[in-house]
């Protein structure tokens, strides 16, 4: 090669590389201040670049569920993240990279894949290989703008200090409140004769916050999240159905109406049937399919007439069911039908009800183990 063409080569990627390592993100991070000519300064960030999550128990799989069906899923993460610019005077992106390091999952093999459920700052949603953009080499969702926004080239400009020690622009790191959960899905289709692990390796990394030049490769510098215990995950012979379930308050006076009070209780039971004798039980989590859930995140509010809550109750707890968060709905068993009871109690949310019809509904999501 011509000298000449080898320095220019170099030169290029020089100029590329630190596009890929031009973003830091950190949960929890503290800042790390240094003193120069009697001043101090933000010289960097401390704080976690790791969490594992484990599978904390078994989970049984029917051979029959179909493709895409939801086998796990995390409790939701609420976190705090620290992200900044470790390069000067270059516009930015923050990005959740799905499974950095493997983006084709090829080392869960043909049966699993993983997914997020993230609320990117425009909403909540579920997002996996199929639903995500591919950038970088990856599969990639942005977050929006209103979470982190380095969108400005003149935001990360270096002007505090001719100071070397400083490497980007540490002071003008941004901090959001990230929600998210981690899932695993079934991606292969029905079929027969399957036994055993669903996988043979034991952890994974599902995610990583980064920029939009692609992955960062020093570990603990952008923050990411380990699935741990996937030798968990196995075959069973069969599969769980629930039936139906509908719960009528009938009229409600709205005379006397108290904010906070309940108005109304109702038993309503869950059955749950298989035609093997597979020993497995059910874990199971609400998902609000029509209404809106209270920020107290255990009432459900019908989106048709908010003068009313609507709280589910398993019989003899005195606590509601938490929305998104799991509990156990059949322990482990041969039997082939199994109920479990529940009570749904109506609330007064204001003093002044509005007269009228009231509709919400929400969806056991089932998991196996």
């Amino acid at each position: 090669m011509h000298p000449i063409t080898r320095l220019m080569a170099l030169a290029l990627l020089m100029a590329s590389a630190p596009q890929a390592f031009a973003l830091s993100c950190l949960k929890d991070a503290t800042p790390i201040h240094q003193e120069y000519n009697g001043q101090q300064y933000i010289v960097g960030w401390s704080g976690q670049g790791v969490h594992n999550e484990p599978i904390s128990e078994p989970i049984a799989v029917a051979t029959s569920l179909p493709k895409g069906t939801v086998l796990w899923r995390s409790p939701e993460y609420v976190m705090q993240v620290t992200c900044w610019q470790n390069l000067v005077a270059t516009a930015e992106r923050v990005w959740f990279y799905l499974s950095p390091g493997d983006p084709n999952q090829s080392a869960l093999g043909k049966d699993l894949e993983m997914g997020v459920r993230l609320d990117n700052g425009s909403g909540i949603q579920d997002y996996h290989s199929g639903t995500m953009q591919q950038g970088a080499g990856y599969y990639r969702v942005p977050l929006s703008t209103a979470l982190f926004n380095f969108s400005d080239n003149k935001t990360c400009q270096n002007n505090e200090s001719s100071w070397a020690g400083i490497s980007g622009c540490p002071s003008k790191a941004q901090t959001a409140t990230l929600r998210f959960s981690v899932f695993l899905l079934k991606k292969s289709a029905p079929s027969a004769g399957k036994d055993g692990n669903m996988t043979t390796i034991a952890s994974m990394p599902v995610f990583q916050l980064d920029g939009s030049g692609g992955l960062n490769g020093t570990p603990g510098r952008n923050f990411r999240i380990n699935i741990t215990n996937l030798d968990q995950l196995r075959y069973v012979a069969c599969e769980s159905r629930l039936g139906n379930m509908s719960v009528d308050f009938g009229s409600v006076a709205p005379h006397g109406a108290v904010q906070g009070a309940q108005v109304r209780e109702r038993p309503f039971t869950v059955t749950a049937t298989k035609d093997c004798d597979s020993r497995y039980g059910l874990n199971a989590q609400l998902a609000v399919v029509s209404g809106t859930l209270d920020p107290d995140r255990v009432t459900l509010v019908p989106s048709d007439n908010p003068s009313v809550g609507i709280r589910l109750f398993k019989e003899g707890s005195a606590t509601p069911l938490e929305f998104n968060k799991r509990f156990r709905l059949v322990e482990l068993t041969e039997q082939r039908v199994s109920t479990q009871d529940f009570l749904a109690r109506l609330y007064w949310r204001t003093s002044t009800p509005t007269l009228g019809a009231f509709n919400a509904a929400a969806l056991f999501e089932v998991y196996y183990f």
